[in-house]
């Protein structure tokens, strides 16, 4: 009777019956079979530790400019110094804590637009699913670094209007994927059951089309994430990045002027982007490989 009860019900099957069944073991079996994926998750928590802990391990102020200016990495500064006596591993640290933070939060931003947009258009369907689709459409033909230069160097560069904009300029792909899930989520079984049940389509639409529908947009969230990272750090390398926070783009563009005598200064701040690039995208790798039914199938 109880297994009648777990199969014919429309809510478990959503994302709490997810969470709720005998999953997480061979999820995580699957997740370290995958090969990129648990070197991603080693990277992306020894960075968030360094992030974490970067007031505490930093041996200097990023900002800083009582050191010797343009000296070699050595014992009294690991990293060297830029251009200002700033001290470099303070700086990459500090940095640390800016590119994850806008990372995650525009990565966050462009998810929910994605999400919100992507399950009303290939939920409800006919002219709202033509008009989100064509609205989607715009935003996935415009260069999206292109529209962000304009609006940051309209707006300003400030950090914060940076990670809104990076997220509301790169959610098309999430409202994709989101919207293939609910044309194909709309015809099963359980949420016509739900319709014939009386419950309400906005209703049906946030308790069983969204949480079922969400195992791509979390997979191509993280690679959103490094996404983001790149774009910061490319604001920051043509002078359009918040210059009151550290930022690893800004440490680049500032070296680049010194690569003939001080490598040093584009070198270590260049190699945690693509440290934490990689994390991201490897991470990713590894979800995949859970959330993807294709995935599990050929593991099995």
């Amino acid at each position: 009777m109880t297994v009648q009860n777990l199969d014919t019900s429309p809510n478990l099957k959503g994302f709490r019956g997810w969470l709720l069944r005998p999953f997480y073991s061979s999820a995580w079996k699957r997740f370290m079979k995958s090969g990129y994926g648990p070197v991603g998750l080693v990277m992306l928590i020894a960075l968030i530790i360094l992030a974490t802990a970067a007031p505490l391990l930093a041996p200097r102020d990023p900002f800083s400019i009582d050191g010797p200016r343009l000296s070699p990495p050595d014992a009294d500064y690991f990293m060297g110094t830029d251009n200002l006596g700033r001290d470099m591993l303070s700086g990459v640290l500090s940095g640390a804590r800016v590119s994850l933070l806008i990372g995650i939060i525009a990565a966050g931003i462009s998810a929910a637009v994605g999400i919100v947009v992507g399950s009303i258009s290939g939920y409800f369907g006919g002219w709202i699913d033509i008009f989100f689709s064509r609205l989607t459409e715009v935003f996935l033909i415009t260069p999206s670094f292109f529209l962000i230069i304009v609006v940051v160097a309209t707006l300003g560069s400030n950090f914060v209007y940076i990670m809104i904009v990076i997220g509301l300029t790169t959610w098309a792909t999430n409202a994709r994927l989101m919207r293939v899930q609910a044309l194909a989520l709309r015809e099963r079984t359980f949420v016509q059951a739900a319709l014939v049940l009386g419950e309400s389509r906005r209703r049906i639409l946030i308790r069983h089309i969204i949480p079922n529908g969400l195992a791509p947009i979390i997979a191509n969230s993280t690679l959103l994430v490094a996404n983001a990272i790149l774009i910061e750090a490319g604001l920051s390398f043509l002078g359009l990045g918040d210059p009151n926070v550290t930022s690893w783009g800004q440490m680049v563009f500032i070296g680049q002027r010194y690569l003939r005598n001080a490598p040093w200064i584009s070198f270590f701040p260049g190699l945690a982007i693509v440290f934490t690039v990689m994390s991201f995208y490897l991470l990713g790798d590894g979800i995949s490989a859970v959330l993807n039914p294709r995935r599990q199938l050929l593991d099995e």
